[in-house]
């Protein structure tokens, strides 16, 4: 059976949307884009650790010269930014581990 390319890209095009409309590439998506949100705040939670050895004396990255209401805003920076983090993304499986319908 011969098929023409009118229908190649119509089988094509049918395909194709019915992957796009399946429940697992919604949940990939949506998964993906919680992995990608807990990327940032991971690196978000670097910066704030930073921030607060940076502000520490005896601390490798102490800069000096930090008042206490400097040291105390960034170890608040710090515990909101875990407490964020620690809701969101511990347990998040990534979105390259959804299961898939076969």
């Amino acid at each position: 059976m011969k098929i023409t390319k009118r229908q190649l890209k119509q089988i094509i095009k049918e395909e194709l949307e019915a992957v796009l409309s399946e429940d697992d590439f919604d949940d990939y998506t949506a998964s993906a884009n919680e992995e990608v949100d807990c990327v940032r705040l991971g690196k978000q939670l670097q910066n704030a650790r930073y921030s607060l050895g940076a502000s520490e004396p005896g601390h490798s990255l102490y800069r000096g010269g930090v008042s206490d209401e400097e040291s105390a805003a960034a170890q608040k920076h710090l515990d909101t930014i875990s407490a964020k983090w620690t809701a969101k993304c511990k347990g998040v499986t990534g979105a390259h581990k959804v299961t898939q319908r076969a």
